[in-house]
């Protein structure tokens, strides 16, 4: 599910950049992130463990894309002239929520397979109970980024 998250989001973060050699580095950027997950499924890790591997690389892209994308809207010459907010965007708060999550997630990727192998169950809920705040308050970036949308078609 992961992997297919991450070509969904790949995908939509292609849509979303508008320079195209971002664009381009986001297509070609795919094919390495699929390899590492089929290593990391079937020869680093393995099949019965969390493939944290991939998981991490697959966050920091995303993050990486995120990023772009809020550097984009914050230069964007066409918002400017046409004296658009970019908190009227739809696509800002499904970016803001998806970072959000994203932060909490990396963090917990990265330091999942350590805090397992180490006994630290408790550092690991900890990270655990950011991911599900994170996740609350993606849910609720959504939404707001629903309304605007539905704002924009009505």
């Amino acid at each position: 599910m992961n992997l297919v998250q991450f070509v969904i989001l790949s995908i939509y973060y292609q849509y979303l950049i508008k320079n195209t050699v971002i664009k381009q580095l986001i297509k070609i950027l795919q094919a390495p992130a699929v390899i590492v997950f089929f290593l990391d499924f079937f020869k680093l890790e393995g099949m019965m463990t969390f493939n944290s591997i991939f998981a991490t690389i697959r966050t920091f892209l995303l993050l990486s894309y995120g990023i772009l994308f809020f550097i984009q809207l914050l230069f964007d010459e066409d918002l400017v002239k046409e004296a658009i907010f970019i908190n009227t965007l739809p696509n800002f708060w499904f970016n803001a929520g998806l970072f959000i999550y994203l932060c909490a997630t990396f963090l917990h990727y990265l330091t999942f397979n350590f805090f397992m192998k180490h006994g630290v169950a408790n550092s690991h809920m900890v990270i655990l109970s950011l991911v599900f705040i994170s996740g609350i308050i993606e849910g609720i970036l959504f939404y707001i980024g629903l309304l605007k949308a539905k704002k924009q078609h009505a």
